[in-house]
C-alpha cells in the first residue's frame, strides 16, 4: 500500500487549498502557458507568483519566498532551472507546502548525472516531508473540481467526464485530449507523470479508483516501475468494476529505446506483460482512437451483462459491413427471438427482413421514430447485451430537431455508431437526443468485443491467484537440480505425470532396467548434469528392441558421448520406454526480471519457434487461468481430437500445467527456467518426456 506521508501528500496535492507558482515570469511562455491553463479549469482557490525578486506576474501578486506568502498553501508548480528545485524545496517546507509538481527537466531524462541528481531530489523530498510529481512533468487537471496544476489548457470547456487519463507522456497526453475533444469524449481527471521520481502511474491509479466520478481508468504507458504493486492496484480496480484500458509503447527494439532516452526507463518483456494484463483483466489497446474510443464505450455500457450485439440501420450496405466486421471481431450477432421477431413485424413495412443486423430500410428516413422504435425492440430480446444504430449523422442532422426524439431511447446501453472515423459534433449529437456516438465501424466493434471480455471477467467472479500465495503442497526447499532424471523427479514429487524410467551405469543395468520396464521398444538417452543437448553429443538412441541392442546402443552412447564430452560428469544412461510421438507440448517458466516467474505453453519441438503459437501468464496459476492458455493455443484443436484423433482431457493438462508452475516456484528465486519438451499428449494420456533446469 501507499506509505502514509506520500498518501496524505497526494491528497493535499490534488486536494489544495491554494497554489504556488514557483518561477512565475511574465517573459517565460512556459509560465504564461502555466498560469493560464491552470486557471482556466476554474480553481476556487488562490494562486501566488513567486520569484527571486518577488515580483507579480500573470497578474497575480508576487512573493520572494514561500514564507512571505499571505496564507497556508498546500501546492506548488516549479519551473525553476534545474539546479535550483532542491532549493526550492527548501523554501517551500519552510512555509509548510507539502506538495509539488515539476516541470524542470534535466533529471533523469538527461542521463546519469541526471540520475543522480534525481535520486538527491527524492531524498531530499522525504527528508523535508514533500510529495512530489514529476520532474519533466505537465502536471494534472481535475475536471470535476477545478483543481489544475498543469501545462496544457483544455481545448474547449470540458464537461466533467467518468474518464481519468493518465499518461507517462506529456506530449502524448495532450495529443489524446486532442483527440477525445473531436470525439466528443469528455474527460475527468487528466494527469502527465514525467519522469516518476517519487509518484508514479500506479499511485495516480490507485487515488482515481475511490473516486466516485471515474468510471474508467484510461492509460498511455512506456514502463510500469512496481509490477507487483500495479496488479494489486488493478486486483482492486476489478473489485470496483472499474476497468482499466491502456496503451502500452517499447513493443519494438527501436521503440523501447526512444522510450528509455525519454523517461529513463528501461522496458520490460512485452510478452509477459501482456500476460500479465490478461490476467489483471486489464484491456490493451494499439492506438491512441482505440484508447479513447474504448474507454469512452466503457463508460457509457459499464458492465454488458449478455453478449449478443443488435444492429440496426437504415442501410442493408451498412447492415453487411457490420456483420463481416462483427466476425472479425469475434462477436455475436444472435438471430432474434420469436417475440423480437413479431414486435418487429408489427412496425415495420412488409418487404422488410427481421435478421441480426436489422436493415429497417430507406422507408425510416421519412420515420426516423421507426428507426428508435426497432432499436427499442432489439434491445428488448433475451439474448442482445448492447444495440447500435449504425448509420451516418450527416442526413439525420439535415432533417431537422424534429427528429430529436428518434434515437433517444434506444436501450440502457444502446449508441450510435457512423461507419467511417470522423469528428463528431456535440451540438448535433445533442439536438438529436443520442445516449452516445461513436464512429470508425472496425474500431468500436474492437472496443465492444474488449468491453465484452472485461465483462465476462468481472461477472465470472475469478481472480488470478495472489503472487504471494503458496508454491503448492510440496514443502521443498529451494535447491539446484542437475540431470534430466533429478528434474523429472521433482516434477514428479508435485503430482506432474513424468515417463518412468532408470539411470544405469553398466550394460548389464541397462539389460535389466529394460527388462524390468516391460516395453516393445525403449529409448537410451545420456544422463548428464554438463549435457544439455544429448542429440548433438551422440547421446540419445530410439526405438531399441532386444536385449544385444540395447547393450550395443548403450556402449555407443558412452563412446560418443565421451568423445564429444571428454570432461563431462556422467551419471549413466536413462532407460525408458518408448511412447508414439502423439501431440508434443512445451511446458516452460521463465523468471522475467521485471515480472518475475511466468509459464508457457505451446506446441513442442521445433514447432514452438516456428509457428509462434504458445501461451503465457505469470505464476502463480489458477486451473481456469491454464484452461484459458491451453484454448488461446490455435493448436487447440488438434488436443479436441482433428479429423478423427482421440479427444485430449483439456482439465487434466490445465491441472499438470498449474502443478508445474508450482513445482517452480518451489525451486526459489535462482531458477532461470524449468523446461518440459516434450509432454506428450495422446487422447487422456499425458507425460512428461524430458526435463530441463537452469539457473540464474
Amino acid at each position: 500500500m501507499m506509505d502514509e506521508g506520500v498518501r496524505s501528500g497526494l491528497d493535499k496535492l490534488l486536494n489544495p487549498r491554494g497554489i504556488v507558482l514557483y518561477g512565475a515570469s511574465d517573459k517565460s511562455n512556459w509560465s504564461q502557458a502555466i498560469a493560464a491553463s491552470s486557471r482556466s479549469y476554474g480553481f476556487k482557490g488562490n494562486f501566488y507568483a513567486l520569484n527571486r525578486r518577488g515580483a507579480e506576474a500573470h497578474g497575480l501578486p508576487g512573493f520572494a519566498s514561500a514564507t512571505d506568502l499571505p496564507e497556508d498553501v498546500d501546492a506548488a508548480y516549479i519551473y525553476v532551472p534545474t539546479d535550483g528545485v532542491i532549493e526550492a524545496f527548501e523554501d517551500l517546507a519552510s512555509a509548510g507546502v507539502k506538495s509539488a509538481v515539476i516541470l524542470s527537466s534535466g533529471f533523469a531524462d538527461a542521463g546519469h548525472d541526471g540520475q543522480q541528481l534525481q535520486e538527491r531530489l527524492v531524498e531530499t523530498a522525504k527528508r523535508l516531508g514533500i510529495t512530489f510529481l514529476g520532474p519533466n512533468c505537465l502536471g494534472f487537471a481535475n475536471v470535476h473540481t477545478g483543481v489544475a496544476i498543469s501545462a496544457f489548457r483544455p481545448m474547449r470547456a470540458f464537461k466533467p467526464g467518468g474518464i481519468a487519463l493518465i499518461s507517462q507522456s506529456g506530449a502524448v497526453c495532450y495529443e489524446i485530449m486532442e483527440f477525445a475533444v473531436q470525439q466528443n469524449v469528455d474527460l475527468g481527471f487528466i494527469a502527465a507523470m514525467g519522469n516518476e521520481a517519487m509518484l508514479d502511474i500506479t499511485d495516480l491509479i490507485e487515488s482515481q479508483l475511490e473516486n466516485d466520478d471515474i468510471r474508467a481508468i484510461a492509460l498511455f504507458v512506456e514502463t510500469i516501475r512496481r509490477p507487483d504493486r500495479f496488479l494489486e492496484v488493478a486486483a482492486r480496480a476489478l473489485e470496483l468494476k472499474k476497468p482499466i484500458v491502456m496503451l502500452k509503447v517499447g513493443t519494438s527494439e527501436i521503440s523501447a529505446a526512444i522510450a528509455q532516452a525519454h523517461t529513463g526507463s528501461l522496458i520490460g518483456n512485452d510478452r509477459v506483460l501482456d500476460a500479465a494484463c490478461k490476467q489483471a483483466s486489464i484491456i490493451r489497446v494499439r492506438s491512441i482512437e482505440e484508447l479513447i474510443n474504448t474507454s469512452a464505450l466503457l463508460c457509457h455500457t459499464g458492465i454488458i451483462e449478455k453478449e449478443g450485439i443488435g444492429v440496426a440501420s437504415l442501410s442493408g450496405g451498412t447492415c453487411s459491413l457490420a456483420a463481416d466486421a462483427a466476425e472479425a471481431m469475434g462477436l455475436d450477432l444472435p438471430a432474434l427471438a420469436p417475440e423480437t421477431i413479431a414486435a418487429l413485424r408489427e412496425v415495420l413495412p412488409s418487404f422488410a427482413s427481421t435478421l441480426n443486423p436489422l436493415d429497417v430500410t430507406g422507408v425510416a428516413f421519412n420515420d426516423l421514430e421507426l428507426w428508435g422504435k426497432c432499436l427499442k425492440i432489439v434491445s428488448r430480446d433475451p439474448s442482445i447485451g448492447l444495440t447500435i444504430a449504425a448509420g451516418t449523422l450527416l442526413p439525420l442532422g439535415a432533417v431537422g430537431p424534429a427528429t430529436g426524439t428518434a434515437l433517444t431511447d434506444i436501450g440502457a446501453k444502446g449508441m450510435f455508431l457512423c461507419p467511417t472515423s470522423r469528428p463528431i459534433d456535440p451540438v448535433q449529437v445533442e439536438k438529436l437526443g443520442i445516449p452516445a456516438a461513436f464512429t470508425g465501424l472496425e474500431g468500436i466493434l474492437k472496443g465492444v468485443a474488449d468491453a465484452i471480455w472485461w465483462s465476462k471477467r468481472v461477472l465470472s467472479g475469478q481472480r488470478p491467484a495472489p503472487r504471494s500465495g503458496e508454491a503448492g503442497a510440496a514443502a521443498t526447499l529451494p535447491r539446484h537440480l542437475h540431470g534430466e532424471r533429478a528434474v523429472l523427479d521433482h516434477l514428479a514429487s508435485f503430482g506432474v505425470p513424468v515417463i518412468p524410467a532408470t539411470i544405469a551405469k553398466t550394460t548389464g543395468e541397462a539389460v535389466a532396467a529394460a527388462r524390468a520396464i516391460g516395453a516393445d521398444a525403449y529409448a537410451l538417452k545420456i544422463a548428464s548434469p554438463d549435457i544439455a543437448h544429448k542429440t548433438e553429443v551422440g547421446g540419445v538412441k530410439l526405438a531399441i528392441s532386444g536385449d544385444a541392442a540395447i547393450a550395443e546402443a548403450f556402449d555407443s552412447i558412452m563412446a560418443s558421448v565421451k568423445a564429444a564430452k571428454p570432461h563431462a560428469t556422467i551419471d549413466g544412461i536413462i532407460v525408458s520406454p518408448m511412447r508414439d510421438r502423439g501431440i508434443e507440448l512445451i511446458i516452460s517458466t521463465i523468471n522475467d526480471p521485471d515480472w518475475g516467474p511466468a509459464i508457457v505453453v505451446g506446441l513442442g519441438g521445433i514447432w514452438v519457434e516456428l509457428l509462434k503459437d504458445s501461451s503465457l501468464r505469470l505464476l502463480p496459476v489458477t486451473k481456469n487461468e491454464a484452461r484459458e492458455m491451453i484454448e488461446n493455443l490455435r493448436a487447440v484443436s488438434l488436443l479436441k481430437g482433428y479429423r478423427g484423433a482421440a479427444a485430449s482431457d483439456l482439465d487434466k493438462l490445465a491441472d499438470v500445467i498449474v502443478r508445474v508452475g508450482n513445482a517452480a516456484l518451489a525451486l526459489g528465486p535462482d531458477l532461470a527456467t524449468l523446461e518440459l519438451n516434450p509432454v506428450r499428449v495422446v487422447g487422456n494420456e499425458i507425460e512428461a518426456l524430458d526435463g530441463l533446469a537452469t539457473y540464474r
